[in-house]
């Protein structure tokens, strides 16, 4: 068998060295409470990536295994039931953010799925299982049966209360978030003008998009006062154009808004998509249902071509990704519950969902043991790539 270094650094300083990759995997998932609130890291070629990273970053990666590999096993009576789905689920990709409802002047604090950018059509079941899938890369010990009896609820329409923490921020006054919008933007930029600094934000030049082009695709702005260039990313934004425009609106209100290159969703892995036109409405529709659209849109950017455009949100959330508090343990636990819920309602809101939720309500049991084989499977394949 192959050997390679990996390293699984925990709280509790213990160290594995050495190993096989198939033995690190059966560790992890046969073993899940020695290291569960802790800090999984694995080191391949040098490099040490997180196992929640590793899994979060690779969502085309998730939906080409699917495609291999779910109808192989016990989830394939579930697998006919198809619908619009949030594509790369994880706790870090649905937030509390400021909106307005549809012909409402007024914003509200909100909890809503923030990246659309891996949105599509596929099996209700898979996306499911892909929160499932992250939410255990962070803590091991979530109850599967607690988020799929969150998740039918969901599908029932039933809405289940949010964990404390996201309650108290969902009361939060639009006058408060404002002030952080407009503490985040001064730290950002000096007079103005941004404060480049290498690695984080550079000065705007690009060979084929023009300031104009970038003007012309923020109208509602009355002033443009300057533009950066974001870093590429590795993950889910390696590769794409991030252009920040540091914008004034009519009142006199500053913010950051970010134009990011679009590409088809990764769940073209899984199966072919509409058209990007089709399949916005559609998402718009199943994720921010009656939410006036504007704040998350795509718009065309000179000749190249169709940009997301979204004011920068200010991070409510913290995800504690790897912690051995036991508060943060708990938190991750409601708050994958929560996820769980919410995907359900999304789900449910779609008529193709009605006989998924027939099939579970006959046996949550059933359904829940026959999501623990693949979920197990991935996790151990994606240690080995």
């Amino acid at each position: 068998m192959r050997k390679m270094k990996i390293e699984l650094s925990f709280v509790s300083s213990i160290t594995f060295r050495t190993f096989s990759t198939a033995l690190v995997a059966s560790t992890l998932l046969l073993s899940p409470t020695s290291w569960a609130g802790s800090s999984c890291k694995i080191t391949l070629a040098g490099n040490e990536v997180s196992l929640s990273k590793k899994i979060r970053s690779q969502v085309g990666v998730y939906w080409e295994f699917m495609k291999r590999e779910a109808p192989l096993t016990e989830l394939l009576p579930f697998l006919a039931f198809e619908g619009v789905v949030a594509g790369d689920p994880h706790l870090g990709n649905a937030s509390t953010i400021p909106a307005k409802l549809k012909n409402s002047t007024k914003r509200k604090i909100m909890f809503l799925n923030i990246d659309f950018d891996d949105a599509g059509r596929a099996p209700f079941v898979l996306d499911f299982l892909r929160l499932i899938i992250t939410s255990e890369a962070i803590n091991p010990d979530i109850k599967k049966r607690h988020m799929v009896d969150a998740y039918l609820s969901g599908l029932k329409g039933e809405n289940i209360a949010p964990p404390e923490k996201i309650d108290k921020l969902l009361r939060m006054p639009i006058a408060k978030y404002d002030s952080l919008v407009a503490e985040y933007v001064t730290d950002k930029t000096k007079g103005d003008k941004f404060k480049f600094k290498e690695g984080k934000l550079t000065p705007f030049e690009h060979e084929n998009i023009t300031r104009d082009d970038v003007v012309a695709a923020l109208p509602e702005y009355a002033k443009i006062l300057d533009l950066g260039i974001r870093p590429v990313e590795s993950g889910g934004s390696s590769g794409n154009l991030r252009i920040w425009a540091l914008v004034e609106t009519s009142e006199g209100q500053r913010t950051i808004v970010e134009l990011k290159q679009y590409v088809k969703s990764t769940l073209t892995a899984y199966g072919t998509q509409t058209s990007w036109n089709v399949w916005l409405n559609e998402v718009r529709e199943v994720f921010w249902p009656n939410v006036e659209p504007s704040s998350y849109d795509l718009v065309e950017v000179g000749s190249s071509g169709l940009f997301w455009k979204r004011e920068k949100k200010i991070p409510l959330i913290d995800i504690p990704y790897s912690s051995s508090k036991k508060e943060n343990i708990q938190f991750v636990n409601d708050l994958a519950i929560f996820n769980a819920n919410q995907m359900g309602l999304a789900h449910g809101r779609q008529s193709s969902a009605d006989g998924l939720r027939q099939l579970i309500e006959k046996d949550p049991t059933a359904f829940r043991e026959a999501l623990k084989p693949l979920a197990k499977k991935f996790t151990k394949w994606i240690v080995h790539q």
